[in-house]
Protein backbone atom coordinates (compact mmCIF):
# COMPACT_ATOMS: atom_id res chain seq x y z
CA UNK A 1 0.00 0.00 0.00
CA UNK A 2 1.02 3.48 -0.29
CA UNK A 3 2.43 5.50 2.33
CA UNK A 4 -0.56 7.31 2.74
CA UNK A 5 -2.38 4.49 3.21
CA UNK A 6 0.28 3.28 5.85
CA UNK A 7 0.06 6.22 7.36
CA UNK A 8 -3.34 5.98 7.73
CA UNK A 9 -3.45 2.40 9.19
CA UNK A 10 -0.76 3.30 11.41
CA UNK A 11 -2.33 6.34 13.18
CA UNK A 12 -5.89 4.05 13.25
CA UNK A 13 -4.33 1.32 14.87
CA UNK A 14 -1.62 2.60 17.11
CA UNK A 15 -2.75 3.64 20.28
CA UNK A 16 -2.54 7.71 20.61
CA UNK A 17 -0.87 8.00 17.15
CA UNK A 18 -2.71 11.44 16.33
CA UNK A 19 -1.06 14.28 13.97
CA UNK A 20 -0.69 16.17 17.16
CA UNK A 21 1.69 13.51 19.19
CA UNK A 22 3.47 12.15 15.96
CA UNK A 23 4.41 14.24 12.60
CA UNK A 24 3.54 13.13 9.44
CA UNK A 25 7.28 13.81 8.88
CA UNK A 26 8.30 11.76 12.38
CA UNK A 27 5.44 8.89 11.15
CA UNK A 28 7.13 9.30 7.57
CA UNK A 29 10.80 8.55 8.97
CA UNK A 30 9.59 5.84 10.90
CA UNK A 31 7.83 3.94 8.15
CA UNK A 32 11.06 4.50 6.11
CA UNK A 33 13.64 2.90 8.65
CA UNK A 34 11.19 -0.69 8.78
CA UNK A 35 11.84 -0.80 5.28
CA UNK A 36 15.81 -0.71 5.72
CA UNK A 37 15.23 -3.43 8.57
CA UNK A 38 12.92 -6.01 6.62
CA UNK A 39 14.99 -5.40 3.56
CA UNK A 40 17.92 -6.01 5.75
CA UNK A 41 16.52 -9.38 7.82
CA UNK A 42 14.85 -10.78 4.69
CA UNK A 43 17.19 -9.38 2.02
CA UNK A 44 14.23 -9.02 -0.13
CA UNK A 45 15.93 -6.81 -2.44
CA UNK A 46 18.56 -8.93 -3.97
CA UNK A 47 20.75 -7.66 -6.97
CA UNK A 48 24.47 -7.63 -7.99
CA UNK A 49 27.18 -5.24 -9.06
CA UNK A 50 30.07 -5.05 -10.81
CA UNK A 51 33.00 -2.85 -10.18
CA UNK A 52 37.09 -2.49 -10.59
CA UNK A 53 39.60 -4.21 -9.72
CA UNK A 54 42.55 -1.80 -8.38
CA UNK A 55 46.07 -3.71 -8.29
CA UNK A 56 47.93 -3.96 -4.59
CA UNK A 57 44.62 -2.52 -3.43
CA UNK A 58 42.84 -4.80 -0.85
CA UNK A 59 40.43 -2.34 0.97
CA UNK A 60 37.16 -0.98 -1.24
CA UNK A 61 34.61 1.43 0.74
CA UNK A 62 31.20 -0.37 -0.24
CA UNK A 63 29.66 2.76 -0.70
CA UNK A 64 31.76 4.52 -2.85
CA UNK A 65 31.84 1.19 -5.55
CA UNK A 66 28.44 0.01 -4.64
CA UNK A 67 26.26 2.89 -3.61
CA UNK A 68 22.86 0.77 -2.49
CA UNK A 69 24.77 -1.78 -0.30
CA UNK A 70 22.90 -2.69 2.73
CA UNK A 71 24.06 -6.87 3.46
CA UNK A 72 25.77 -8.71 1.46
CA UNK A 73 24.06 -11.93 -0.40
CA UNK A 74 24.15 -15.70 0.00
CA UNK A 75 26.47 -15.92 -3.33
CA UNK A 76 28.98 -12.91 -1.97
CA UNK A 77 31.82 -11.73 -4.03
CA UNK A 78 33.01 -13.11 -7.35
CA UNK A 79 36.47 -11.98 -9.37
CA UNK A 80 37.16 -12.53 -12.90
CA UNK A 81 40.53 -14.05 -13.58
CA UNK A 82 40.72 -13.16 -17.48
CA UNK A 83 38.71 -16.64 -18.70
CA UNK A 84 35.95 -16.89 -16.02
CA UNK A 85 34.30 -15.98 -12.95
CA UNK A 86 36.41 -17.53 -9.79
CA UNK A 87 34.00 -16.93 -6.15
CA UNK A 88 36.11 -15.36 -3.27
CA UNK A 89 35.72 -17.19 -0.04
CA UNK A 90 33.89 -15.09 2.26
CA UNK A 91 35.70 -15.09 5.87
CA UNK A 92 35.64 -13.18 9.20
CA UNK A 93 38.66 -11.40 10.48
CA UNK A 94 38.76 -13.53 13.17
CA UNK A 95 39.06 -16.57 10.66
CA UNK A 96 41.76 -14.76 8.95
CA UNK A 97 44.16 -14.17 11.98
CA UNK A 98 43.34 -17.56 13.29
CA UNK A 99 43.96 -19.51 10.29
CA UNK A 100 45.86 -17.09 7.89
CA UNK A 101 47.89 -15.08 10.35
CA UNK A 102 50.15 -13.90 7.89
CA UNK A 103 47.08 -12.45 5.68
CA UNK A 104 48.47 -8.48 5.84
CA UNK A 105 51.80 -9.01 5.03
CA UNK A 106 51.08 -11.54 1.74
CA UNK A 107 52.37 -10.44 -1.80
CA UNK A 108 49.53 -9.21 -4.03
CA UNK A 109 48.58 -12.59 -6.09
CA UNK A 110 44.52 -13.65 -7.49
CA UNK A 111 42.07 -12.84 -4.49
CA UNK A 112 41.14 -15.74 -2.52
CA UNK A 113 39.06 -14.56 0.75
CA UNK A 114 36.91 -11.20 1.39
CA UNK A 115 35.37 -9.94 4.53
CA UNK A 116 33.10 -7.07 5.27
CA UNK A 117 33.46 -5.16 8.01
CA UNK A 118 30.78 -2.06 8.20
CA UNK A 119 31.86 0.06 4.83
CA UNK A 120 34.68 -1.72 4.11
CA UNK A 121 35.35 -4.70 1.36
CA UNK A 122 38.75 -6.71 2.74
CA UNK A 123 40.19 -8.33 0.17
CA UNK A 124 43.09 -11.14 0.91
CA UNK A 125 45.23 -10.74 -1.15
CA UNK A 126 45.56 -7.92 -2.49
CA UNK A 127 44.87 -8.28 -6.17
CA UNK A 128 48.18 -8.08 -8.52
CA UNK A 129 46.25 -6.78 -11.46
CA UNK A 130 43.98 -4.10 -12.24
CA UNK A 131 40.78 -4.90 -14.28
CA UNK A 132 37.61 -2.94 -15.03
CA UNK A 133 34.81 -4.20 -13.82
CA UNK A 134 36.72 -7.26 -12.13
CA UNK A 135 34.66 -7.52 -9.07
CA UNK A 136 30.83 -8.71 -8.95
CA UNK A 137 29.26 -8.44 -5.39
CA UNK A 138 25.97 -10.61 -5.02
CA UNK A 139 23.96 -8.12 -1.80
CA UNK A 140 21.00 -6.86 -0.35
CA UNK A 141 19.85 -3.55 -1.88
CA UNK A 142 18.73 -0.73 0.51
CA UNK A 143 15.24 0.42 -0.45
CA UNK A 144 14.83 3.44 -1.88
CA UNK A 145 12.18 5.68 1.01
CA UNK A 146 9.04 6.87 0.50
CA UNK A 147 8.93 10.76 0.53
CA UNK A 148 5.53 11.53 -1.34
CA UNK A 149 1.87 9.71 -0.08
CA UNK A 150 1.55 8.06 -3.64
CA UNK A 151 4.71 6.20 -3.18
CA UNK A 152 5.25 2.73 -2.12
CA UNK A 153 7.64 1.06 0.21
CA UNK A 154 10.86 -0.04 -0.88
CA UNK A 155 10.62 1.17 -4.37
CA UNK A 156 9.89 4.93 -2.94
CA UNK A 157 8.32 5.36 -6.10
CA UNK A 158 5.13 4.88 -7.27
CA UNK A 159 5.50 1.50 -8.67
CA UNK A 160 4.80 -1.44 -6.70
CA UNK A 161 6.50 -4.45 -6.08
CA UNK A 162 4.11 -6.32 -5.44
CA UNK A 163 5.88 -9.38 -4.49
CA UNK A 164 6.67 -7.76 -1.28
CA UNK A 165 3.05 -6.31 -0.35
CA UNK A 166 3.13 -8.79 2.45
CA UNK A 167 5.41 -6.86 4.42
CA UNK A 168 2.97 -3.85 5.23
CA UNK A 169 1.76 -5.39 8.08
CA UNK A 170 4.86 -5.97 9.09
CA UNK A 171 6.06 -2.37 8.54
CA UNK A 172 2.95 -1.36 10.88
CA UNK A 173 4.12 -3.81 13.58
CA UNK A 174 7.44 -2.00 13.68
CA UNK A 175 5.93 1.31 14.02
CA UNK A 176 4.15 0.61 16.99
CA UNK A 177 7.34 -1.06 18.56
CA UNK A 178 9.36 2.29 17.86
CA UNK A 179 5.83 4.28 19.06
CA UNK A 180 5.31 2.77 21.52
CA UNK A 181 7.93 3.94 24.43
CA UNK A 182 7.43 7.27 23.18
CA UNK A 183 3.13 7.69 23.31
CA UNK A 184 3.15 6.05 26.39
CA UNK A 185 -0.34 4.57 25.91
CA UNK A 186 -0.55 1.42 27.84
CA UNK A 187 1.70 -1.23 24.78
CA UNK A 188 4.93 -1.95 26.51
CA UNK A 189 7.65 -1.79 24.12
CA UNK A 190 9.38 -5.09 24.97
CA UNK A 191 5.98 -6.81 23.86
CA UNK A 192 5.62 -4.43 20.35
CA UNK A 193 9.09 -5.64 19.58
CA UNK A 194 8.81 -9.78 19.95
CA UNK A 195 5.50 -8.81 18.04
CA UNK A 196 7.05 -7.53 15.68
CA UNK A 197 10.04 -9.81 14.75
CA UNK A 198 7.55 -13.14 14.94
CA UNK A 199 5.42 -11.53 12.55
CA UNK A 200 8.55 -10.56 10.33
CA UNK A 201 9.70 -14.20 10.59
CA UNK A 202 6.37 -15.47 9.61
CA UNK A 203 6.00 -13.10 6.44
CA UNK A 204 9.97 -13.66 5.43
CA UNK A 205 8.92 -17.53 5.82
CA UNK A 206 5.83 -17.14 3.43
CA UNK A 207 7.63 -14.77 0.64
CA UNK A 208 10.58 -16.94 0.52
CA UNK A 209 8.84 -20.32 -0.03
CA UNK A 210 9.28 -21.56 -3.88
CA UNK A 211 6.49 -23.99 -4.83
CA UNK A 212 7.42 -23.98 -8.14
CA UNK A 213 10.97 -25.94 -6.89
CA UNK A 214 9.18 -28.09 -4.50
CA UNK A 215 6.64 -29.32 -7.29
CA UNK A 216 9.66 -29.90 -9.55
CA UNK A 217 11.06 -32.08 -6.77
CA UNK A 218 7.91 -33.77 -6.51
CA UNK A 219 8.11 -34.31 -9.95
CA UNK A 220 11.71 -35.99 -10.34
CA UNK A 221 10.38 -38.16 -7.26
CA UNK A 222 7.46 -39.50 -8.82
CA UNK A 223 7.10 -39.37 -12.30
CA UNK A 224 6.76 -36.02 -14.30
CA UNK A 225 2.89 -35.80 -15.75
CA UNK A 226 2.29 -35.61 -19.51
Amino acid sequence: MTLENLKKIARAKIPGCTTQAVSDTLLTLILNNACDDIAAFTVCLPTSKLFDVVADQGEYTLSSVIGDFLTPDKDGLWWYDGSQWMQVNARTREWMNKNRPTWRNLDSDDPQDYTIEGDTLLVVPEPDTSLTEGFKLYYGATPTYMTSDGHYPFSGSTTELTHLRPYDEVIIKFANWQLAEMLNKGVKPDVAMQEYYAMRQDKYTMCAKRRDISASQEAIFQGRRP
